[in-house]
């Protein structure tokens, strides 16, 4: 290990040790912010490093504040809420019924608000449910974990469904149309296995059966609101399409159409944006920033070069050239975080690219991104929206450990992730 490399693990450690403690209630945002300015200071980054990481991340930043905008302002005009009631009416008081109609809803959201998006929106009215149904606390727990699981492992699908999706969208200079091809296949088995895998994990917690009259009457959804809400999905549609025939930039179409619903919504008088805009967590985009620019140090010190010659398939089969990506990636993400991680895979990949043909990038990047998608929820560490999930959990006074945590995650992130490593390998064969 060369000094540089040293120099820039040590700071990268420190910084995950002040988000894992926070002494002092230190926010997780100031601790990233400091490591970035130790890399500065240690000539671990230039200021042209740090202006090459913003323009790597801008898009994805901007998609971050649209999809916060989008879903703060679904949930304050009560369509996420409407849903999960008429799901939970639907369920006819059967536990199991409700746990697979919430995996439905979650999928949805996932896929069109993004990770973030959906644990911000669906962990508090789940919470709300399980309280109006005098649930046990574990028996909360279980429908909590299976929801802020999902929200994860499922957003495979669009390149808008996760941070990480566009990273590898912009820094590879991919096809939105093949992103979707290579992980329609995998996203479904994704629900598949991740769904079953947590249903054998939690079943014993799930009850039997609910009182559903203690649901109370339908919440209030206008009718101006559920035509806002379904135009805004559908211009999100349109917008998608759009950005992926002209090549414009995801993030301003979701802001777009994030900060439109939302203008609308308060002309309207549905929603109070000021104070929408004031329960953000905002401090989680200048983390997220701060520890890119923190990893990126690790990279130029020559963590991308090994990364590189870890995932360098050689000569082997493409199903343990997959399954070695993805578990690489899914372990490096759980233990420090998957953005910064997968940056640095991207790095690597686009490097391994440049070196040898039989790399076969157009494969390797969608194993990595699984990895980091679905390998990151071993740890409460492993990705930004799992932050969120424990941090909404304790302002309820629902404790979740770290170890407890880790002992839940750990059967249903391997399931999940094995399988959806062999349906990509199917993928790849239909349409190599």
């Amino acid at each position: 290990m060369t000094p540089s490399l040293a120099r820039a693990a040590l700071v990268l450690g420190a910084v995950m040790v002040l988000v894992i403690a926070r002494p002092r209630n230190l926010p997780i945002a100031l601790a990233a912010v400091l490591g970035a300015g130790a890399s500065w200071l240690l000539h671990l980054v230039t200021l042209r490093d740090v202006v090459h990481v913003l323009g790597l991340t801008w898009n994805a930043t901007l998609a971050l504040v649209g999809l916060m905008l989008l879903s703060a302002t679904l949930e304050a005009n009560g369509a996420f809420r409407a849903a999960a009631h008429a799901i939970a009416r639907a369920a006819r008081g059967d536990g199991r019924r409700l746990f697979v109609g919430l995996a439905l809803l979650t999928a949805g959201a996932s896929t069109l608000l993004a990770n973030d998006g959906a644990i911000l929106i669906l962990t508090p009215i789940v919470a709300e449910l399980a309280a109006a149904l005098a649930f046990t606390e574990a028996q909360a727990i279980a429908y909590l974990f299976a929801v802020g699981f999902l929200c994860d492992a499922l957003s495979t699908l669009l390149p808008t469904s996760n941070l990480t999706n566009i990273l590898m969208v912009d820094t590879l200079g991919l096809n939105a149309g093949a992103f979707f091809a290579h992980m329609l296949l995998p996203t479904l088995t994704l629900f598949v296995a991740g769904t079953g895998a947590l249903w054998v994990d939690l079943g014993r917690d799930l009850p039997r059966r609910f009182d559903a009259a203690a649901l109370g009457p339908p919440p209030r959804f206008s009718p101006g609101s559920w035509r806002a809400t379904w135009t805004a999905l559908g211009l999100l549609f349109v917008g998608y399409a759009a950005a992926t025939l002209l090549r414009l930039p995801l993030g301003l179409v979701v802001l777009a159409v994030g900060g439109g619903l939302l203008l609308w919504e308060t002309l309207r008088d549905a929603v109070d944006a000021p104070a929408l805009l004031k329960q953000q967590p905002w401090s989680i985009v200048v983390f997220a920033v701060a520890l890119f620019v923190v990893v990126f140090g690790l990279a130029n010190a020559g963590a991308a070069r090994a990364l590189a010659e870890l995932l360098d398939p050689g000569g082997r089969a493409l199903v343990p050239a997959l399954v070695i990506a993805g578990a690489s990636v899914a372990l490096l993400s759980s233990a420090i975080n998957n953005l910064p991680v997968f940056l640095v895979t991207l790095l690597a990949l686009r490097h391994l690219g440049m070196l040898t043909l039989d790399a076969r990038p157009a494969t390797l990047p969608y194993a990595a991104l699984l990895g980091a998608n679905v390998g990151s929820k071993l740890t409460p560490l492993g990705s930004l929206a799992t932050l969120l999930w424990l941090d909404m959990l304790g302002r309820r006074g629902l404790r979740v450990g770290w170890g407890r945590y880790t002992r839940l995650a750990l059967w249903p992130s391997a399931a999940a992730l094995i399988a959806a490593l062999f349906a990509l390998a199917v993928t790849e064969h239909l349409l190599h």
